[in-house]
């Protein structure tokens, strides 16, 4: 299936079995060495990231725009950190819900508005007083308040500082 025209990059939300924290605390840690090492490996782009107790959401975008690329890395993602939770905490049972969502977000602002809707979820949710508080989080890295847990693509128009994250 053919990128709709203009899609830049791609917003994946991620939710676990059940609602369970399996993306909690030290989890959520290694939620973010995976992401990171995934990132550099398959050489997508991550713009944004948060990691909640029972959810995540990303924006990413792929060399070829495909959502299909997006699900296959998704897929990888999912699938690595069950396996390494499992071994790692003898965590029981499964750790993601099916499917996965995936919506296009075509240009450098609506990343960054994408992306401050991911940044403001700790906060919605009673687990951080701002965005900048949740460790788990790009949020760092778009305010220039810190290092993420794993490294960011922020979008040129960002770098160039006509974007506000």
């Amino acid at each position: 299936m053919p990128p709709a025209p203009g899609t830049r990059a791609h917003f994946v939300a991620l939710s676990t079995y059940e609602g369970r924290p399996a993306l909690e605390g030290p989890h959520a840690a290694l939620f973010c060495e995976i992401l990171a090492g995934l990132r550099e490996r398959l050489g997508f782009r991550l713009h944004a990231y948060v990691v909640l107790p029972a959810r995540a959401g990303l924006v990413v975008a792929t060399a070829d725009g495909d959502p299909q690329s997006v699900r296959l890395i998704v897929r990888g993602l999912t699938a690595r950190y069950a396996r390494e939770l499992h071994a790692r905490s003898g965590w029981p049972g499964r750790i993601f819900r099916d499917p996965v969502g995936v919506a296009g977000v075509p240009t450098a602002a609506a990343i960054a508005r994408r992306a401050a809707a991911l940044h403001r979820m700790p906060v919605l949710a009673g687990l951080a007083p701002r965005p900048s508080a949740w460790r788990w989080s790009s949020a760092g890295a778009w305010t220039g308040l810190g290092l993420p847990p794993a490294p960011v693509d922020l979008p040129e128009e960002a770098v160039r500082g006509t974007v506000s994250g």
